[in-house]
């Protein structure tokens, strides 16, 4: 029944893809560009599966533009084709521009988003970028100072300065989970992709990955590890099809592997393209998503990396399939807010780590389990400890009642120990309330806790006060 429905929305399916790249460095970026221009954005016109953007450029750096004038970038996505790997322009912001040709003559920004920088404030900033530098090391994106970057730009196009560059600000900075309410979006590429119920793709590959690479293997890994999340995520391989060839520009109801790049869709720089096509919007647990019908991976040849990236970026991309973002990114490709889960050490970094050679790591685990599994954990208020009975004296055989209050999502566990602070291997009762008769003076504390965290009280002392008997003198 899916493929039937699918058939019947090509003309209208949405795409959803992201991309990894093989990314220059600056000296090859500016050389290799056609033109280099400052612009300020002033219109986009989105048609059915393409984009008009025009800039008004204020300063030339390389090419026979002129200032003044305008810039009409064809960038790939519109109406019905969703394309988060395409540059997207605002208008009045200011931005640094690298051009290139497409097929038909017209300029584009060169690679995707390579070549487009935002200019904010002092920095220069390129987001939506991972892959690997030309050393097949991870590609760290980092900001740069804008008029150093300027002034390097416009030395490499004189032939005035080597190629290395002093204009870099910082680097990237680890990330670990921010947050406890989370939403399965939250985990997502932009536009909200999902499957509507099992996501079920039969995988088929088709293509040629090129003599060093074991396709069928990165891909039985990849599905695999996707696979044996806690989620109801069930790919399964169905061998080659060597008729699967619509690639990423044209759904044919195929979920396909395409190797080799034969549609000559993706840019030389960019290493691999996964990503979904849509159909329908539907809502689950006052979440509205929309419904992927049909996944497609594209891989370029010559793939430059090794055995270990081949099989990565395999994993990585079908994790896009599923409609999962970059884990150090949010969904539309800039840096997480604090109210997300990201994280730096995983399979869905944007910066691929070849060294995990495929395997999902915690991060990737969680956002299946959140997407496809038992679904975000409830909020949840970590328990507080507000009050508890203070330090007292009382006399030897009295009942003493410990109390304490607390606050924080049900269920709360309250225990009280008999000890220092911390050491929790002589328990008294559990409750709100205990009652104790010490017969010397000891020390107590409460802790109370829930499935979100817990709180200790001070110590508290019972001195133990003895009572003392009177002498009695007898004389005769």
């Amino acid at each position: 029944m899916r493929s039937l429905v699918l058939l019947l929305a090509l003309s209208l399916a949405p795409f959803l893809r992201a991309t990894t790249y093989f990314v220059p460095s600056d000296a090859e970026l500016i050389q290799r560009a056609d033109d280099i221009v400052i612009a300020a954005g002033v219109a986009s016109l989105a048609e059915r599966t393409q984009t008009r953007v025009t800039l008004r450029i204020e300063e030339v750096l390389k090419g026979e533009r002129t200032a003044g004038d305008h810039l009409v970038l064809t960038e790939s996505g519109g109406r019905a084709l969703l394309v988060p790997g395409s540059p997207r322009y605002e208008p009045g912001a200011r931005y640094l521009v690298f051009t290139e040709t497409n097929s038909a003559g017209e300029p584009i920004t060169f690679g995707m988003s390579l070549g487009r920088f935002t200019l904010d404030g002092q920095l220069a900033r390129r987001h939506g970028i991972s892959g690997f530098e030309t050393n097949l090391e991870p590609h760290v994106e980092r900001d740069r100072d804008a008029r150093a970057f300027v002034e390097y730009i416009r030395g490499i196009v004189r032939q005035r300065v080597a190629p290395q560059g002093s204009y870099f600000v910082d680097a990237e900075t680890p990330l670990v989970n921010a947050s406890t309410n989370l939403t399965r979006a939250s985990y997502l590429l932009e536009g909200d992709y999902r499957w509507d119920g099992v996501p079920d793709a039969s995988l088929v590959l088709s293509g040629d990955p090129g003599p060093a690479f074991d396709a069928p293997a990165a891909a039985v890994r990849g599905v695999e590890e996707w696979n044996s999340t806690e989620s109801n995520i069930a790919y399964v391989l169905a061998g080659r099809d060597d008729t699967a060839l619509g690639g990423l520009e044209e759904p044919d109801g195929k979920d396909t592997i395409l190797l080799g790049d034969p549609n000559n869709e993706i840019p030389s720089s960019v290493a691999a393209s996964g990503g979904a096509w849509g159909d329908y919007d539907y809502t689950l647990d006052g979440e509205t998503f929309v419904a992927i019908v049909e996944a497609d991976v594209v891989f370029n040849y010559p793939f430059a990396g090794g055995t270990s990236c081949f099989t990565t970026v395999m994993t990585h991309e079908l994790g896009h399939t599923l409609g999962i973002r970059h884990s150090n990114h949010a969904g539309d490709e800039r840096p997480c807010p604090a109210s997300y889960d990201c994280a730096t050490d995983a399979i869905m970094r944007a910066a691929v780590v070849c060294g995990l050679d495929g395997h999902l790591q915690p991060w990737d685990q969680r956002a299946a389990a959140v997407v496809y599994g038992a679904g975000p954990p409830p909020p949840c208020d970590e328990a507080l400890l507000t009050s508890h009975t203070e330090s007292t004296t009382v006399k030897i055989g009295t009942e003493v009642t410990l109390t304490m209050t607390a606050i924080g999502t049900a269920p709360l566990t309250y225990q009280w120990y008999m000890g220092e602070r911390g050491d929790r291997s002589q328990p008294v009762g559990s409750g709100p309330e205990v009652k104790v008769t010490p017969n010397g003076t000891t020390q107590y504390w409460a802790r109370v806790a829930n499935a979100c965290g817990n709180d200790q009280g001070e110590q508290v002392t019972i001195t133990v006060q003895k009572s003392s008997k009177r002498r009695r003198s007898v004389h005769s």
